[in-house]
């Protein structure tokens, strides 16, 4: 995996958007792994754990690995408690989060497939040199035979 290109692994953005819907709807703000492998039915489709998907992912997760339940929101830690002590995550803020992690993604796709637009360009280059070198060598090729032609007839 590229590190710095983790939103372009295959299935990375359905990953990131269950585990911020989890971490964000679930009254349990702090998830360990085993909790979100029962809640998520497995394992994620683009890493081994859903700890490798917090910790790859620092711009949504706090990912401590020294609790039972480290895994946890970004967002819920710097949100205000409510009259019940209890900091919910609005629902505008989730459908924010997910539209960040959506956005992520395509800006890493863009950048990985701007080479494309450069690949015709090469093409025409390296044709166009092949084609001079074919030229010249075939120039040349001609140039030894009419002066060989020539020594032989003079001799």
């Amino acid at each position: 995996m590229d590190i710095r290109r983790p939103y372009l692994q295959e299935g990375r953005l359905a990953d990131i958007i269950a585990l911020i819907q989890v971490l964000a709807l679930d009254k349990r703000g702090h998830r360990g792994e085993n909790g979100l492998r029962e809640e998520l039915n497995g394992k994620p489709k683009s890493a081994e754990s859903w700890t490798n998907i917090a910790i790859s992912h620092p711009e949504f997760f706090r990912a401590d690995q020294t609790v039972e339940y480290g895994i946890s929101l970004i967002a819920r830690h710097v949100i205000d408690r409510n009259e019940k002590g209890v900091r919910d995550v609005p629902l505008e803020l989730i459908k924010k989060l997910i539209e960040i992690a959506i956005e992520l993604h395509d800006r890493q796709k863009e950048r990985a497939d701007r080479w494309k637009i450069w690949l015709p360009v090469i093409v025409v280059i390296v044709a166009g040199l092949i084609n001079v070198i074919v030229t010249i060598s075939t120039s040349d090729n001609r140039a030894d035979k009419k002066d060989s032609c020539k020594i032989e007839a003079s001799e």
